[in-house]
This record gives C-alpha cells, structure tokens and sequence, in this order.
C-alpha cells in the first residue's frame, strides 16, 4: 500500500486490493504488516494501524497482525504480507 506524503488515508485503488485480499483470508491467518519509519515514525506506524483496521472491517473472523517497523529506511508503502496457518 502507497500512501500520499504525509497522509494516513487509503487511495481507492488500495481499499479495492486490501477488500479483495480480505475475501481470500481464512479464519486465523497471520498478516505482517511491515512498516518503514526513517524519519517519520508516528506516521509510518499509523499508516499501518490504518490497513489492519481496514482489513479487521473486511473479515469476519479472527486475524493475527504483526507489526513490523524498519526504522533505517524512508518510505510512503506498508507491506502486506500474509501467511496462513
């Protein structure tokens, strides 16, 4: 997921992907959502709170998410990247 500068808001091309991986998740599945925080930490962090609260609205049944901050690296992206279990 790419975000604007400085915005924690989806694109509507993201919600379309993240609606869609949501509907292919099954009960349990684990999802590390990696986030890059060089200089911006607060932000990085809150644009990842934003896809997992995204994709908790998606699913109806329970997920895992790890959260997973690099802080020596610059970037407007979370990674998604789910694992099933």
């Amino acid at each position: 997921m790419t975000f604007a500068k400085n915005s924690k808001r989806l694109n509507s091309s993201d919600e379309r992907n993240l609606t869609r991986l949501a509907h292919e998740l099954v009960k349990g599945t684990s999802i590390t959502l990696t986030y890059y925080a060089k200089g911006q930490s607060a932000l990085a962090k809150a644009r990842a709170l934003v896809v997992e609260s995204f994709l908790k609205s998606r699913h109806s049944e329970p997920l895992h998410f790890t959260l997973q901050k690099v802080p020596s690296k610059s970037s407007n992206a979370v990674k998604v990247t789910p694992t099933k279990n």
